[in-house]
């Protein structure tokens, strides 16, 4: 498993929760590390912050996809993090995130962020 996440405490959060349940993780602070790792550690599912200094999230998600139809691999499974309140219009539908709000709150409330 891949963890990209700037947030120090959500990174280790992260990897904490998905080593405590056996699960092998490499975890990086930026999107330049994070593009690396994509090629290096050959996860099998990321975890990715959208706010990311320098690379953003969608700008990594973007080239994997990119990178993953010009060589026929199959699309990685990529749960987004972010704290964002809601999505751009820009992104809505653009086939490269989320299409449809997500909850951000144990409730389940789309409007909390």
């Amino acid at each position: 498993m891949l963890v990209v996440d700037d947030d120090d405490g959500v990174r280790e959060a992260v990897t904490w929760a998905l080593e405590a349940d056996g699960f092998e993780v490499v975890a990086v602070d930026n999107g330049l590390a994070a593009m690396d790792a994509l090629t290096t550690a050959s996860p099998v599912l990321a975890v990715l912050d959208l706010s990311l200094p320098g690379l953003g999230g969608l700008d990594i998600l973007r080239r994997l996809r990119a990178d993953e139809a010009r060589e026929g691999r199959r699309s990685l499974p990529v749960i987004v993090l972010s704290g964002r309140d809601s999505e751009s219009p820009n992104n809505r539908n653009s086939g490269q995130g989320p299409s449809k709000p997500w909850p951000t709150s144990p409730n389940g409330d789309t409007s909390a962020g």
